[in-house]
C-alpha cells in the first residue's frame, strides 16, 4: 500500500498593483503585433482569452462590449468602450461576418507569453497579463469603488473571493491617507 500523499499548497507572493506609467514602458518591448489585444486587456480588464476572442457582435451600439465570459459560464462582461479604447479599436481591422473573431491569427498563449516576455524586459519580472487585470481592479479601488462592483467590472461571480485578491491598495494612495492623518488637529 502506498503512503497517503499530503499536498502543500504554493503561496505566490502578490506584486504591487502596476501603474499605467510601467503599463506604457512595458507595451515598448511588446512584439506590436499583440499591441492591441494588450490595449484591450489594460482598458477592459479581459482575460487574454476573452480579448483575443472578441466578434463585432460583442460591441454594441451605444458603445459597450457585451460578451459571455469564456472562461465562467453564466458570467457576463460588459464594460463601456471609452476614448482611448476606441482610438486603439479603429486599427484593428472588422471582419464583415458578425460572429469572426477580430484576431484570427493571434493565440491567447501567444499573447501572454509576449507579455511575461515584455514584462521581463522592461524589469518587471513576475508580472504577466493576470496583472493587467489586477491593474484594472486595483485602479477602481483606488478611485473608491467597491469589491461587488469591481467583481461586476471583471466579471467575476457574486461575491467572488478571487476579487478581493485582485485588489491591491497603491501605496501613493496609502501614503496620501495618512498624511490626510497627519494634518488632523
Amino acid at each position: 500500500e502506498l503512503p497517503k500523499i499530503r499536498y502543500k499548497t504554493i503561496k505566490r507572493k502578490i506584486l504591487d498593483p502596476l501603474t499605467y506609467e510601467q503599463i506604457i514602458k512595458t507595451l515598448k518591448h511588446l512584439d506590436q503585433k499583440y499591441a492591441p489585444v494588450y490595449w484591450i486587456m489594460v482598458y477592459t480588464g479581459m482575460d487574454v482569452s476573452d480579448a483575443v476572442n472578441l466578434k463585432p457582435k460583442h460591441f454594441t451600439k451605444d458603445g459597450w462590449i457585451d460578451k459571455p465570459r469564456g472562461k465562467v459560464e453564466g458570467q457576463n462582461i460588459c464594460v463601456p468602450v471609452h476614448n482611448q479604447l476606441r482610438k486603439i479599436l479603429k486599427v484593428v481591422p472588422y471582419p464583415l461576418d458578425p460572429d469572426s473573431i477580430l484576431f484570427p491569427d493571434i493565440k491567447p498563449k501567444a499573447v501572454t507569453t509576449a507579455i511575461i516576455r515584455a514584462f521581463k524586459n522592461t524589469g518587471l519580472q513576475g508580472y504577466g497579463a493576470k496583472y493587467l487585470r489586477r491593474f484594472v481592479a486595483s485602479l477602481l479601488l483606488d478611485e473608491g469603488y467597491s469589491h461587488d462592483w469591481i467583481g461586476k467590472a471583471l466579471a467575476h461571480a457574486e461575491g467572488s473571493k478571487i476579487t478581493k485578491r485582485y485588489t491591491k491598495v497603491y501605496r501613493k494612495t496609502l501614503g496620501e491617507a495618512f498624511a490626510k492623518i497627519g494634518s488632523v488637529g
